[in-house]
C-alpha cells in the first residue's frame, strides 16, 4: 500500500527525494539541500508535512522533520534496490561533509561508516573533541568495530583506542588477543610499555592486586618518566595504595593522573581522581582545602551525565568536612543534597546512598533531631547488604550511636552485643562513630587496645594523616589509665586540631572526654580551644537530658511517637510479630525491634498488650 499507493503517485522529482533522504535519521533543508544538491528542499519538506506523507516535525518553527519509522523503512529498501552502491556511498559522504561543516560531528562520523568512508572516519574519529572522551565509550567501540581490522592495525594511535574501548568495556579477553598482536609484531618500548600498562589496568578491574603491581612496575621499568604511559599508570598505581590505605603514596600519582586527564580533556576520569585528591586532602586535616577541593569538583564535573556519581560523592564528603568542623547545618544541607541526587534513578548503587544515609544519621544526633537520625538510620538498613559483614557492623555502629544519644542503656548493650561478632572487620576509618570505637577499645582491655591504637598510629603518623591521627591520640588518651600519659595523648591531638578546627572528633565522646579536657585547661594545654570543645560537649550534654526527661515526665504528650512508630504500633495492635512486622514495612528485623522498644519506652510499657492498651486510652491508634 505504501509503495504503490503513496510513491508511485508522487511526481518523480518527490519520489526520488523520498527515496534519497531516507538515509538521514532526522533532516532540515539545508540537509537535504546538501545531500541532494538541491536549492528547494524546505519546500518539499513543507509540502510533505502539508499532505500528511508521513512525515513527523520535531520542532514548532517546522526546521527539523523524520519520516515515520515504518516508511523509512521502506524507502531504504527501495534506495537498496534501486540506487548502486557507489550512490549511496556518495550520499552519506555530503551529508558526513555536512554534519561536520556544522559541528554535528558524531553524525558526521555515522555517516562515514555508513558510507564505507574509512580514511574520512578515522580522520574525524581522531579529532580532539572526540578524543576528549566527551562521547561513551561504546559509541567509539562501536564506531571502530565497523572499520576494517587491518585498517586499525595500521594506525597505531586509533588501534591503541579500539583496546582502550575494549577495556572500559569489560572485553578483557579481546583485549588480551589485540594485546598479544600488538606484542608480537613490535618491539618498541614504547609499545611494550602500554602493552603493561593496559595489563595492569585489566588485572586492577578484576581485583588481581598481585598482578597490577607486577605490571605497573614493568610499565614504568620500561617507559620514559615523560610517557603517558606513565600518566596512565599513575591512576592504577593509586588506586592500588588507597585499597592499602597507603594515601601519602597514592597523592602524587593521582595528581599526576589527574593533571594528564584533565589536560586531555577526559573530564569524567579528572574528576574522580580529583575527588580523590579532596579525600586525601580530608585525610590530611587540610580541612579548608579539602572544602574548596570538593567545590571544585562540583564545578568541573558541571551537569554531565557521566560525572553525575562525582558530584554525588562530593556533596556526601563536605558534608562530612562541616560535620568535623560542626558546621552541623551545612553538614545537613549536602547529606541531602547527597540524596537527592542518589534517589531517582540508584544507578550509583546503594553502598554510596546507605553510606550517606549514616552520615546524615550521625549529623542528626548532633543536632538533637534523633527522629531524623531514626529515619536515616532505617534507610540505610533497607539499603544494606546483609551478606557484608564490613556493612553489617557499620551500621550496628551506628544504632549503637544513637542509643548512646538517648541514653538508652539496654539498646546500647544489644547493638554491642552484634558489633563484637563482626569486631574484626571494624578498622580505623571514618565509617565508625568515634564513640563507638571506644566502647569497643574498652571490650578489648587497656592493653590490648594501647597495642592495636599504637600500630595504627605508626602506620598512620608517617603519611601525615592527621584527621585520622586525631582520632587515635583521643581514644589512646581515654585508654590510658595514667593521667600524664593520656593528656601527652589529648594534647598532641588538640595541638593538630586547633588549627583548622576539628571539633566532633573530640565532641562525638560526650561526657566521657569532659574529665580529660578539664584537666588539659587547668595545665594551659590550648586552654581557648580545649575551652571551646567542652562548651558544645556540657551544651549537648544539657540538652540530651533535657530530651530525655522530657521523654521520660511527659510520655503522653502530642506528637511522642514518631510516623514511623505510629506505623509500627498499628501492627503491634494487630497481632503481628517483629519479624512481621519487618517485612511489611520492608525494614530490617533489628530496626523493627528498636522501634518497638522506643515504643515501650515511650509508653512506659512492660509489654505489647499494655503498649495497646495505653496506645488506646491515649487515642494514639483506634
Amino acid at each position: 500500500y505504501l509503495i504503490e499507493e503513496v510513491l508511485q503517485q508522487q511526481y518523480p522529482e518527490v519520489r526520488n527525494f523520498l527515496v534519497q533522504t531516507s538515509i538521514l535519521e532526522r533532516m532540515n533543508g539545508n540537509l537535504c539541500n546538501a545531500v541532494m544538491r538541491k536549492s528547494d528542499s524546505q519546500d518539499i519538506l513543507l509540502k510533505l508535512d502539508q499532505d500528511n506523507l508521513f512525515i513527523i516535525q520535531l520542532d514548532e518553527s517546522r526546521e527539523w522533520y523524520r519520516y515515520h519509522h515504518l516508511f523509512r523503512d521502506l524507502l531504504q529498501h527501495r534506495l537498496k534496490i534501486g540506487i548502486v552502491d557507489d550512490e549511496v556511498r556518495n550520499l552519506h559522504l555530503r551529508c558526513s561533509q555536512w554534519y561536520e561543516r556544522n559541528g554535528y560531528i558524531e553524525e558526521a562520523i555515522n555517516h562515514s561508516l555508513a558510507g564505507q568512508q574509512w580514511e574520512r572516519a578515522i580522520e574525524l574519529i581522531q579529532m580532539p573533541e572526540i578524543q576528549g572522551h566527551t562521547v561513551r565509550t561504546l559509541t567509539i567501540l562501536t564506531w571502530l568495530k565497523q572499520i576494517p581490522e587491518e585498517l586499525l592495525r595500521a594506525n597505531i594511535p586509533l588501534y591503541w583506542n579500539y583496546v582502550w574501548a575494549l577495556e572500559g568495556t569489560g572485553q578483557y579477553e579481546v583485549v588480551e588477543d589485540c594485546l598479544k598482536y600488538l606484542e608480537s609484531n613490535y618491539d618498541d618500548n614504547g609499545i611494550l610499555g602500554m602493552i603493561a600498562v593496559v595489563r595492569a589496568s585489566v588485572a586492577a578491574s578484576i581485583g588481581d592486586f598481585v598482578r597490577t603491581k607486577e605490571y605497573a612496575e614493568k610499565a614504568l621499568s620500561i617507559l620514559p618518566p615523560d610517557h603517558e604511559g606513565v600518566d596512565l599508570i599513575s591512576g592504577t598505581l593509586a588506586g592500588l595504595y588507597i585499597s592499602e590505605n597507603r594515601f601519602a603514596e597514592a597523592e602524587p600519582l593521582m595528581k599526576r593522573n589527574y593533571e594528564f586527564f584533565k589536560r586531555g580533556g577526559y573530564i569524567p576520569t579528572a574528576v574522580l581522581m580529583f575527588t580523590w585528591i579532596a579525600i586525601i586532602a580530608f585525610l590530611k586535616g587540610e580541612l579548608h582545602k579539602a572544602v574548596e577541593t570538593f567545590q571544585e569538583v562540583i564545578n568541573l564535573a558541571g551537569e554531565h551525565p557521566a560525572n553525575a556519581t562525582h558530584v554525588c560523592q562530593a556533596h556526601h564528603h563536605l558534608g562530612g568536612v562541616y560535620y568535623e568542623r560542626n558546621e552541623l547545618d551545612l553538614a545537613a544541607l549536602h547529606h541531602c543534597k547527597a540524596i537527592e541526587l542518589y534517589q531517582p534513578s540508584m544507578i550509583f548503587g546503594s553502598q554510596q546512598l546507605d553510606w550517606t544515609y549514616l552520615h546524615y544519621a550521625r549529623t542528626c544526633i548532633a543536632l538533637g533531631d534523633i527522629n531524623g537520625a531514626l529515619q536515616a538510620i532505617e534507610k540505610a538498613d533497607q539499603l544494606l547488604d546483609r551478606s557484608n559483614p564490613v556493612q553489617r557492623a557499620r551500621n550496628a555502629a551506628y544504632h549503637v550511636a544513637i542509643a548512646l544519644s538517648m541514653g538508652d542503656e539496654a539498646t546500647v548493650s544489644r547493638w554491642m552485643e552484634n558489633l563484637e561478632k563482626l569486631e574484626d572487620t571494624i578498622s580505623v576509618t571514618l565509617d565508625c562513630p568515634e564513640s563507638v570505637l571506644f566502647l569497643v577499645d574498652i571490650k578489648k582491655g587497656e592493653t590490648c587496645a594501647a597495642e592495636k591504637l599504637a600500630e595504627q598510629c605508626d602506620f598512620f603518623a608517617p603519611q601525615g594523616l592527621n584527621t585520622m591521627l586525631i582520632r587515635i591520640r583521643i581514644r589512646q588518651a581515654l585508654n590510658s589509665s595514667n593521667a600524664d600519659v593520656a593528656l601527652d595523648y589529648l594534647a598532641d591531638a588538640l595541638r593538630m586540631a586547633k588549627k583548622e578546627g576539628h571539633i566532633r572528633p573530640f565532641v562525638d565522646h560526650g561526657m566521657t572526654l569532659a574529665p580529660l579536657l578539664r584537666q588539659a585547661i587547668t595545665r594551659n594545654l590550648e586552654k581557648t580551644f580545649s575551652s571551646k570543645l567542652l562548651d558544645i560537649i556540657e551544651a549537648e550534654e544539657r540538652q540530651r537530658k533535657i530530651r530525655k526527661a522530657a521523654m521520660s515526665t511527659s510520655p503522653l504528650a502530642p506528637g511522642i511517637l514518631s510516623k514511623r512508630e505510629l506505623e509500627v504500633l498499628q501492627l503491634v495492635a494487630k497481632g503481628l510479630s517483629n519479624q512481621q512486622i519487618a517485612e511489611r514495612l520492608t525494614i530490617g528485623l533489628s530496626t523493627a525491634k528498636t522501634h518497638v522498644y522506643h515504643i515501650f519506652d515511650k509508653l512506659d510499657a512492660k509489654d505489647r498488650l499494655q503498649a495497646v492498651t495505653v496506645a488506646r486510652e491515649l487515642k494514639l491508634i483506634e
